[in-house]
Order: C-alpha cells, then sequence, then structure tokens
C-alpha cells in the first residue's frame, strides 16, 4: 500500500512543472487580451515562488517516504491545501484583471468576449475547486471532479472557436488594400457604399460601429453586408477577408 501511495505521489510531482507553466499561460492569455504583456518582475516572482513550492512538495514527499506518514489529514494539509491555494489565488489574479481592463478595450465585441470569457472561467474552476475539496467528505463526488478536470477547457475554448469565427480578422497582406478593395470592387460589382462597409469590415468594427461610422442605420449595413456576401459568395466575414486578400 505504502508503494502505491509514494508512486501516486511521484507521478503528481512530475506533473507539477506542468501545472505551473499552465497556469502562467492562463495568467499571460488574461493579460494579452486585454492588450498587455505581463511584467519580467512579475515573470521572475511567479516562477520563484512556484519554484520554491516545488522544492517543498519535493522535500514532504521524500519525509512521508522516509517515516511513512499516512494520516489523512497530515497528507491533505501537505498537497491538497497548497494546490487549491495556488489554483483560487491564479484564477482570480487572471479573471480580476480581465475584468477591471475590460472596459479599456476599443471593440465593443471584444469587450464583451473578454468579460463573459473571464466569467466562464471563474465559475468552472471554482467548481472544481469547490468539488475537489469536498472529494475528502465525500468520495462519491470524485466522478465529477474527475469530468470537470478533464473538460474545465472545453467551455472556453468552444467560446473562443465561437467568437474567433465571427468576428476575427486576420491581418491585412503587405500590399496596398485600397488597389486591391478596387480590382475586388471591379470583378465583383460591388458598389461604392458597400466598399466603404467592406473597408470597415476589414478594420474589425461591428455592424454597430459601422453604422456609426458611416452615419446609417444599423439594419442598412445588414442589407449592404447581405448583398456583399450573396454578390461574392462568400458566408462570413473572414471568407471575405480572405478573398480580398487574394488581389
Amino acid at each position: 500500500m505504502q508503494s502505491t501511495e509514494t508512486i501516486g505521489h511521484f507521478f503528481s510531482i512530475l506533473g507539477l512543472p506542468i501545472l505551473i507553466i499552465g497556469w502562467y499561460m492562463f495568467l499571460r492569455l488574461c493579460w494579452e487580451m486585454v492588450g498587455r504583456q505581463i511584467s519580467r518582475i512579475f515573470s521572475l516572482g511567479y516562477f520563484i515562488i512556484l519554484f520554491l513550492w516545488f522544492l517543498i512538495y519535493g522535500a514532504l514527499l521524500f519525509l512521508i517516504n522516509k517515516f511513512e506518514i499516512s494520516n489523512p489529514e497530515t497528507l491533505t494539509a501537505i498537497f491538497l491545501y497548497p494546490y487549491l491555494i495556488f489554483q483560487i489565488l491564479v484564477m482570480i489574479t487572471g479573471v480580476s484583471h480581465l475584468l477591471l481592463n475590460a472596459g479599456k478595450v476599443g471593440n465593443t465585441h471584444q469587450r464583451n468576449y473578454i468579460i463573459v470569457f473571464g466569467l466562464i472561467n471563474l465559475v468552472i474552476y471554482l467548481t472544481f475547486v469547490i468539488l475537489y475539496y469536498e472529494t475528502q467528505y465525500l468520495p462519491t463526488l470524485l466522478p465529477a471532479v474527475i469530468l470537470v478536470f478533464f473538460g474545465a477547457n472545453l467551455p472556453p475554448a468552444l467560446y473562443l472557436f465561437i467568437y474567433l469565427k465571427k468576428h476575427y480578422i486576420p491581418p491585412p497582406v503587405a500590399k496596398d488594400l485600397n488597389e486591391a478593395m478596387k480590382q475586388f470592387a471591379e470583378k465583383y460589382e460591388i458598389s461604392k457604399r458597400e466598399e466603404e462597409v467592406i473597408q470597415k469590415i476589414c478594420e474589425g468594427k461591428s455592424n454597430k460601429e459601422i453604422s456609426e461610422a458611416l452615419f446609417i442605420s444599423l439594419q442598412t449595413v445588414k442589407d449592404h453586408i447581405y448583398r456583399i456576401f450573396i454578390k461574392t459568395g462568400v458566408k462570413n466575414r473572414i471568407q471575405l477577408t480572405n478573398l480580398i486578400r487574394t488581389f
């Protein structure tokens, strides 16, 4: 039994570096989504603290095996609580940074996406932490914990995919966009107003922002976009932008 527990703790310590890097990448994503970069001081402090935790974890594992400690409460205090504390700190730090800085993002769609993305992560991971903590009292919750653990990244990733599919605009190619638009408009018989709408789409503007920029109604913008899609045979903004990039 002792050897089995030793193997289990050994594999858990092997997974710690991956966990530490995963937490850091989540924090980095939270910073970059609002147009910022994690400072070197923050990164250095993060890895120093987590590296010390890694060393302490290994030292405690050695002592547990040496003195054959098997008290559940002791093991929980050593292995479970630090993990839950770091998980909560990372999640709160990342999500709070998203929510506090989302208002500084100019695009309305991006701002709304950032807020929803942060809340989805907060709900999922706090649910996981609560279930994980409760398994020590209710072992029957273990299947739910495993399900949440392996599926935790699915809802945020799915939401990200849906958002990018609707709103992501590829960066412009290194060429004269005006010349490309001229050739594009001639080939597909695009009107001057439709050309202006396409220009705004290429800038990543939402329908509402296009409406405000061109001083036309939101429904008129939608009508123009519908006719543009019909003329060009595309189904969404990404396909339209990619088509322009071929000219």
